[in-house]
C-alpha cells in the first residue's frame, strides 16, 4: 500500500541518517550512510547488507523503496532549495506593486515580460508571476526592483 511504502521510505531515510559506517581505521573516521551515498560511495542496499539493523530484512525485500530512498538522498539539496523558493514566492504573493511603478525601467527582464507588465499592469507580485511569458527570473527582478524602490526615500529617484 502507499502508506506502507511511505513508512518504509521514512524508515530507510532515518536509518541512512543515523547509521554510521567506518570510512577510515587510522585515524578512525566514521560517517553516516546518507553522506556516503551523497558522495557516491556505495548504495543504501550495500550498506544495509553489512548492517545489523533490525530493519535490514524489511528494507532489503523492497528494492523499489531503496531506489526511492537513494533518489531522495541524491536530490535532497535541490528539493530543499525549491521549497525555499516556493516559500519566498508565497511570502511575496500578495505584495502590492506601487501604482506608479514604471515596468519599462526594468532593463534586465525579457522583452515579452516588459510588454506584458506594461499592458496588464499587475497589482501584486502574485498576479505578475502568473502572467504568460513571465519567467521566474523576471519575477525575481521585479521583486528586487520593488524592494529597492520602497527602500529609497521619496523624491530621490
Amino acid at each position: 500500500t502507499v502508506k506502507e511504502k511511505q513508512e518504509l521510505l521514512k524508515l530507510a531515510l532515518d536509518w541512512s541518517e543515523t547509521e554510521k559506517v567506518t570510512v577510515s581505521e587510522s585515524p578512525l573516521v566514521r560517517d553516516s550512510v546518507k553522506n556516503r551515498i551523497k558522495s557516491r560511495n556505495g548504495s543504501i542496499e550495500s550498506y544495509l547488507r553489512d548492517s545489523g539493523s533490525l530493519a535490514k530484512n524489511r528494507l532489503l525485500s523492497r528494492a523499489d523503496v531503496l531506489a526511492l530512498a537513494e533518489i531522495e538522498i541524491a536530490y535532497e539539496g535541490y528539493v530543499k532549495r525549491h521549497h525555499e523558493q516556493i516559500a519566498r514566492l508565497k511570502e511575496h504573493e500578495s505584495k502590492e506593486i506601487p501604482i506608479d511603478f514604471n515596468f519599462l525601467t526594468l532593463s534586465s527582464i525579457s522583452n515579452e515580460a516588459s510588454e506584458v507588465f506594461s499592458k496588464v499592469r499587475p497589482r501584486t507580485i502574485g498576479q505578475a508571476t502568473r502572467l504568460p511569458g513571465v519567467t521566474p527570473t523576471d519575477a525575481a527582478i521585479l521583486m528586487s526592483a520593488i524592494r529597492v524602490k520602497q527602500s529609497v526615500p521619496r523624491g530621490t529617484i
